[in-house]
């Protein structure tokens, strides 16, 4: 039986290999790998994004009208959609504060906030210390400014020129403290590659139960600030954290870190309380033993 299915699946690779030649088919395959893994764009009408939202915008019946966290927070695209989806759902209340410490980019976020209740722009970068650092801009309202250098590899062309601008540095616990910040209903993070830092500057609010569902990005750019998907694990889990990848048909759980998971390719990671994993449709991982859903 083993010599069977090794012939079919030599002869098959072999066939396939002389039709596309070797670089069609590694596009190929990664094709593959990325469809039955879920890796999907960075749409967030339809990569699970606004999904996460709508559930804690209407499950978490917190007590107070809910606090939001957009760190990250660009020109204020996802701060928009979700202020825009509180209307809808009658959520009342609800307190955004937007992260974004790039200047230019900040004003754009300003301007398109201006006349959105709720919102609270702030122009620093929550880190794991307070303080200063040097941000690589590159424009502004661009996806790629970073704290983190990018290496020269990232681009197929010529290396785009950035600028090098001072920025403010301030931890999630000191910010709440400073605030009078009691919980945070959901803390969404897209800090390019800056993400993990974030959530070790959330030591305070993550020991005490404080943050209730986090969203955070992982991607290549965690390989330009020294770290792996498996910190995350590390250091929420410890604190009673679930995580999982959020994809469009759900949230796929992981019981705890595994090699297989280290891809660095781009997506959205959720991790929650236990007392609302069931708030968000779930699917199994695949590299789990027994059945699978399709």
């Amino acid at each position: 039986m083993t010599f069977a299915r090794d012939l079919v699946r030599n002869t098959l690779v072999r066939g396939l290999w002389l039709t596309l030649g070797r670089r069609n088919l590694v596009r190929f395959s990664r094709l593959l790998t990325m469809e039955s893994r879920l890796d999907v764009g960075n749409d967030m009408a339809t990569n699970g994004e606004t999904m996460v939202q709508d559930r804690v915008l209407g499950g978490l019946g917190l007590a107070d009208p809910p606090v939001i966290f957009d760190v990250g927070a660009n020109v204020g695209r996802w701060t928009l959609s979700l202020v825009e989806l509180a209307t809808r759902k009658r959520v009342s209340g609800a307190r955004v504060y937007a992260f974004e410490p790039a200047s230019a980019t900040f004003e754009k976020l300003r301007e398109q906030t201006r006349a959105t209740e709720g919102v609270s722009p702030v122009r620093a970068a929550l880190s794991n210390e307070n303080g200063e650092a040097e941000l690589n801009v590159f424009g502004a309202g661009l996806g790629i400014n970073s704290l983190h250098r990018p290496h020269e590899s990232r681009w197929s062309g010529e290396q785009p020129q950035s600028t090098i601008e001072k920025v403010p540095l301030i931890t999630a616990d000191t910010f709440c403290h400073n605030e009078k910040i009691k919980e945070i209903a959901l803390l969404k993070i897209d800090a390019e590659g800056h993400d993990f830092s974030v959530l070790e500057g959330a030591r305070g609010l993550l020991e005490a139960h404080r943050i209730h569902v986090m969203q955070f990005e992982y991607n290549q750019r965690w390989i330009d600030a020294r770290h792996f998907l498996k910190d995350a694990f590390d250091l929420l889990q410890p604190y009673g954290y679930r995580i999982g990848k959020i994809t469009p048909r759900g949230i796929e759980l992981y019981p705890h870190w595994h090699f297989e998971l280290e891809s660095f390719r781009e997506g959205n990671y959720l991790a929650c309380l236990p007392a609302h994993v069931d708030l968000f449709p779930q699917i199994q991982w695949w590299n789990l033993s027994g059945p699978t859903h399709s």
